[in-house]
């Protein structure tokens, strides 16, 4: 064989090469934004059941003289879930990212009917 023969490449295609993906939008994603929700309120739900049952036992080795403290420590956690959504969503909007802010307020809507069907059914269930 002669030196100056090249390998055989192919030809090129007309639609050209490897299709590449469209560049990420700028404002986020809907669809991130209902998962960031859903993961805000399962994750800080175990952080909050956790964070519990420290206080829970640490009350207990208290002397408390009435139910205050009690409600304060034990209702605190719960709320935690929720104010990390609402920074999450006040982050997302200061980042430009208002499409992924949105599907915050879209798993909201959501949890909110998937709520409101389980109580219909609930009283489906008394009425008979």
């Amino acid at each position: 064989m002669s030196e100056d023969q090249t390998p055989y490449t192919p030809p090129q295609s007309p639609i050209g090469g490897p299709q590449a993906r469209p560049p990420a939008d700028a404002r986020g994603s809907l669809g991130i934004g209902i998962a960031l929700f859903f993961a805000c309120l399962v994750g800080g739900a175990a952080v909050a059941f956790l964070l519990r049952i420290v206080l829970m036992a640490a009350l207990l080795q208290w002397d408390s003289t009435g139910p205050g403290p009690t409600i304060v420590l034990v209702v605190i956690p719960l709320l935690l879930p929720w104010l990390a959504v609402a920074w999450l969503a006040v982050h997302l909007v200061r980042r430009g990212q208002t499409r992924s802010a949105l599907g915050l307020l879209v798993g909201f809507g959501i949890l909110a009917a998937i709520v409101l069907l389980l109580v219909a059914a609930c009283f489906s269930l008394f009425a008979l």
